[in-house]
């Protein structure tokens, strides 16, 4: 093949990598608000993540009012309790494909979504939760009251499942999942206090994540796990009260989602 062919090609290459890969990207980037939405609050969310995480934990402050002294101990059971949650949230949506399979199925939908949470969790997270824990007890003292525990990890999976629901009857609404699961998911790794104490944060900051639900299911789980915080006490009235509150709410918004949908044609 001659010089000058060769060169043609290659130009031409490199010219449909710019305008496919380059200009195609950045237009089908501006294109989609959503797109914008997400990337913008991705990178937000991972700098205010780290941020608050170098700022409070190398110094240690605010850690002590989760009833931890050690900051590894405090960010393993932060990532514990996310591992613990991810098959009741994230890797089992409850959408409508679900309980579609669920109530077709010859054996009660109960069972059914048992079955799928069981098989998710043995094949992706129960191993990752063994790795946690053990690293968890060999870095403090952990000494938590059995029936606390129990009944948080019941509060905890209720919770999550309302989660589940309110994310995807907002969905139904809106009909956007990425940026509703975006969005969700920013408020949660920022302000649910997984790796960094939300005792550092800017007053007006501190004063409104105490709505949240993250909120009192991280401050509670290590207060079990550290203090042997009891099942009568001030914390754990509050985490059961946003318990029951998330699912009954998670339930509504999946409820209203669906008649939404079904109003307009999208299901029979």
């Amino acid at each position: 093949m001659r010089s000058p062919e060769v060169l043609e090609k290659v130009y031409l290459t490199l010219r449909s990598l710019w305008y496919y890969s380059v200009w195609g990207s950045f237009y089908t980037f501006l294109a989609y608000k959503s797109t914008i939405l997400m990337t913008v609050l991705g990178v937000l969310g991972s700098f205010l993540t780290y941020y608050f995480l170098g700022y409070s934990i190398v110094y240690q402050r605010g850690i002590v009012d989760y009833g931890v002294e050690k900051p590894l101990a405090f960010i393993l059971s932060g990532m514990l309790l996310a591992q613990i949650a991810n098959p009741f949230r994230y890797n089992f949506p409850l959408h409508l494909q679900s309980f579609h399979y669920a109530y077709s199925r010859p054996i009660p939908p109960v069972l059914v979504l048992v079955r799928d949470w069981v098989a998710i969790y043995t094949q992706y997270n129960a191993y990752i939760v063994l790795v946690y824990a053990a690293a968890l007890l060999s870095s403090g003292r952990v000494a938590p009251d059995p029936l606390s525990l129990t009944a948080f990890l019941l509060l905890w999976i209720a919770m999550n499942v309302g989660l589940n629901l309110f994310e995807n009857g907002l969905v139904c609404h809106v009909k956007k999942g990425e940026p509703i699961s975006m969005a969700v998911r920013f408020l949660e790794y920022v302000f649910s206090g997984q790796y960094f104490p939300l005792t550092i944060l800017p007053e007006p900051l501190k004063n409104a994540v105490w709505l949240l639900p993250y909120f009192w299911a991280y401050l509670v789980w290590r207060k079990v796990l550290f203090e042997g915080l009891g099942v009568l006490s001030f914390e754990f009235l509050v985490l059961t009260i946003a318990s029951v509150v998330t699912l009954l709410v998670g339930l509504a918004v999946y409820r209203s989602g669906y008649n939404k949908i079904y109003r307009e044609g999208l299901v029979l």
